[in-house]
């Protein structure tokens, strides 16, 4: 599941790299006639190397409220690219669960 979509794959579904988590995933797929994306392919980078480097500070904002984003939903068979990075991996009765949260 990616942002509350589900993540279905199918015979097809080529999955390249390993999922670890803070790794960067790449999802392509299609998007079903019942919400779903099945997945063509899945490419998982390995994570990046943690910097020594000190953030700079940064400004903080002043209170406002967000816009509310308006959601149009695409049509069945729109193909869709997701870059997140894993959360959380977890593995139950075989099957595994990956968790993106953060999508780029």
């Amino acid at each position: 599941m990616i942002a509350g979509t589900p993540v279905m794959l199918g015979p097809q579904t080529v999955i390249t790299g390993a999922p670890a988590r803070g790794a960067i995933a790449h999802i392509r797929g299609v998007l079903t006639a019942d919400g779903a994306l099945l997945a063509q392919s899945i490419t998982v980078d390995a994570p990046a190397a943690a910097s020594t480097r000190t953030p700079a500070p940064t400004a903080l904002a002043t209170a406002t409220s967000p816009p509310v984003p308006t959601i149009t939903p695409l049509p069945p068979g729109t193909v869709v690219n997701i870059n997140g990075v894993i959360e959380n991996i977890t593995i139950t009765n075989n099957v595994t669960i990956i968790v993106v949260k953060s999508i780029t």
